[in-house]
């Protein structure tokens, strides 16, 4: 027997887009936001070094600080498509996130997984 697995509400957010919609559009369409860093930085050959950030929020944000309002806003979008009803119903939340590098430690990424959990949580409450 072989057990299946439905999606039933997705959420994305990205250099190219805020929902998940507008970044499966942006990346079928060839679309990228990659530009020099603004501020003054270069690579090991004295290029600069190149970036794809969100556009909403602040550039100066690093790290742990930068990944929490996109996680929460990924995470709204899935829980606003599946509406009160879905939301109360048995599921299982897959969240992908960046593997370790400076600014973003292991503590720090299960950080932002408890705080996706507790923002699930209230938001499931809310809604029930």
């Amino acid at each position: 027997m072989t057990t299946g697995i439905e999606i039933v509400a997705a959420g994305g957010r990205s250099a190219v887009g805020l929902t998940a919609e507008a970044c499966a559009a942006a990346v079928r369409a060839g679309i990228n936001r990659v530009s020099a860093c603004p501020f003054v930085a270069v690579d090991a050959e004295g290029e600069p070094k190149m970036v794809a950030v969100d556009p909403v929020l602040e550039f100066a944000t690093e790290g742990i600080d930068r990944l929490i309002p996109m996680a929460s806003a990924v995470l709204d979008e899935a829980l606003t498509k599946l509406g009160p009803a879905g939301a109360a119903a048995p599921m299982e939340v897959l969240v992908v996130l960046p593997e370790e590098r400076p600014g973003v430690t292991e503590l720090g990424l299960a950080d932002v997984g408890r705080r996706m959990r507790s923002q699930l949580d209230k938001q499931v409450r809310e809604s029930g």
